[in-house]
C-alpha cells in the first residue's frame, strides 16, 4: 500500500484557523500524530489522506502536493469526495 506525506495540511489547516489539536479531535487522532504529518516525519495512507481533506473541505491533492493516481483506492473515490460535506 502507498503512503503518503502531507506537505500541504500545516496551511490548510491554518487557513481554516484551526489549531493542531482541534484538528486532531476532529479527526480523532493524536496531537503527536497532526504534528509528524505536518512535519513529514510521518506518512499515511490513502484512506486516511481522503479523511483528512474531507474534513478540511479541500481536494486531496491540496494535502499530498502532487497529482493522486485514482486507482490507489478505485475510481469512485473520487466520485464520493465533494468539498464542505
Amino acid at each position: 500500500m502507498e503512503m503518503f506525506s502531507l506537505p500541504g495540511l500545516r496551511s490548510e489547516r491554518k487557513r481554516l484557523w484551526l489549531t493542531q489539536r482541534e484538528l486532531a479531535t476532529k479527526l480523532q487522532v493524536s496531537l503527536d500524530t497532526i504534528s509528524k504529518w505536518e512535519t513529514g516525519k510521518r506518512r499515511t495512507n490513502w484512506v486516511q489522506v481522503w479523511h483528512v481533506a474531507k474534513t478540511l473541505g479541500v481536494h486531496p491533492e491540496k494535502l499530498t502536493r502532487r497529482p493522486l493516481d485514482t486507482n490507489l483506492a478505485g475510481s469512485s473515490t473520487f466520485l464520493l469526495y465533494s468539498p464542505g460535506q
